[in-house]
């Protein structure tokens, strides 16, 4: 099956290239968490604890993404693919959240298993170019980590 290279949008014979090429990191995220988790260690997230319980005597009710989360203009992920099983289920929260102006774009860490994720957001009907890292911040770039915009 013919895949396309992620670092550089070319199609190759093999996702294996990009290991090849790209030289895959070992190094994990180090306890990166993500705008939730961000939101409720700040303090910031009006009611809820440093370990993301309730402070005080308010009450909370289970959150309904979509009374909230409507055609939205950008989607930004960075290290959340790197477990290939789980690429259908970020495609599938991923294409609940779009619409179409949504522009959808992560960060993705070059590992032994980075091909295996392309893979799955392919099968799952994603597409993806890589972005050119001139138009990075020059602190922001990187061999090792990509960034990606991906298509619904």
């Amino acid at each position: 099956m013919e895949a396309e290279d992620p670092t550089d949008g070319r199609s190759t014979g093999s996702a294996e290239r990009l290991l090849a090429e790209g030289g895959p990191s070992e190094r994990g995220a180090g306890g990166k968490q993500g705008r939730a988790g961000a939101a409720a260690s700040s303090g910031e997230s009006g009611g809820l604890s440093a370990h993301g319980g309730v402070r005080g005597g308010a009450e909370s009710e289970p959150l309904d993404v979509e009374d909230f989360v409507k055609d939205l203009d950008l989607i930004v992920g960075s290290d959340i693919m790197y477990e290939a099983d789980l690429m259908p289920a970020l495609c599938q929260t991923v294409k609940q959240l779009v619409g179409p102006r949504t522009r959808i774009f992560f960060s993705v860490e070059l590992r032994p298993a980075t091909p295996k994720c392309f893979h799955g957001m392919a099968g799952e009907g994603m597409t993806w170019r890589a972005v050119d890292q001139s138009n990075l911040h020059p602190e922001w770039r990187s061999d090792d980590i990509k960034v990606f915009q991906f298509f619904t």
